[in-house]
């Protein structure tokens, strides 16, 4: 009986850590090949969802994300300006993009 208390309790413990959605963390570095970290977002996102930071002042040749992670950098504040599409981490971005606002999404 205890065995399926511990199982039941696993269970709903699983269920719980799922509706959170999944963890990530984006770092950008100035340089490429992950040299001279500038900046960091981290939080958690349900698959599908996405989210975004309206403001930011930051140079970005290179970033680390999770791969199911599609980042946008947009080059003037509250996503206007050019915009770059990216899946995943970045090892180099040339030339260097100027960050001022950013969206993540969880494909």
């Amino acid at each position: 009986m205890k065995f399926l208390y511990f199982i039941l309790i696993a269970l709903i413990c699983a269920l719980a850590h799922a509706q959170d959605g999944d963890s990530f963390e984006i770092i950008f570095y100035k340089q490429s090949n992950y040299k001279n970290q500038n900046g960091v977002i981290s939080g958690s996102i349900q698959p599908g969802g996405s989210a975004g930071s309206r403001r930011g002042n930051l140079t970005v040749a290179s970033f680390k994300a999770p791969t199911w992670l599609q980042v946008t950098v947009f080059e003037d504040i509250d996503f206007g300006g050019a915009s770059h599409i990216y899946k995943g981490p970045q090892k180099k971005i040339s030339p260097p993009v100027t960050l001022r606002s950013v969206k993540w999404k969880h494909l």
